[in-house]
């Protein structure tokens, strides 16, 4: 089940669980993954002015990182989210005087420090998170069975590319 896409020559032959197989150019592989990339942002951008937060995406990132990894030092974070320390500052100073996270000294090293998310921080995770759930499941809504079935079956092949990212270049 899922995408597969194996290059042949000047093709690209892609099979998608429950879909024709199909040949397609180089070029309109290309074409194609730019339509997604431009569907995904848009997508991505009305679900967030729907969903209403007064956290940056990186901000949001930067706190949904920390949630996950329980306690992190900033610098792991930075790889994590692939960020320049300048930018790392500005985030952490943002999410600490919002008081969604905070600094904890590394016991074994006084000049280090780890980042841990406040309760406010996990609970203003959950929220946005189920407010953003919430607005694309309204934006689904409104599509036919046929167009949601196609989504639904290309979200394993969406998992695997997103798990991917962190080792993309």
């Amino acid at each position: 089940m899922g995408y597969r896409g194996q290059q042949s020559g000047g093709t690209i032959m892609t099979s998608v669980a429950g879909l024709d197989t199909k040949v397609c150019s180089e070029e309109s592989f290309d074409a194609h993954s730019v339509r997604l990339m431009e569907a995904l942002t848009r997508i991505n951008r009305a679900i967030r002015r729907q969903a209403k937060t007064t956290l940056s995406l990186g901000n949001l990132s930067a706190l949904a990182t920390i949630v996950e990894a329980v306690r992190i030092r900033p610098g792991d974070l930075a790889s994590k989210e692939g960020i320049a320390p300048a930018t790392l500052s500005r985030i952490i100073s943002n999410l600490e005087q919002s008081g969604y996270i905070t600094r904890e000294s590394d016991p074994d090293d006084g000049r280090s420090f780890f980042l841990t998310a406040t309760a406010k921080g996990a609970t203003e995770l959950v929220e946005l998170r189920q407010a953003r759930s919430a607005a694309l499941l309204d934006q689904l809504r409104h599509l036919g069975d046929h167009d949601q079935s196609l989504l639904f079956a290309a979200v394993p092949a969406l998992e695997n590319l997103a798990a991917m990212a962190p080792t993309l270049p």
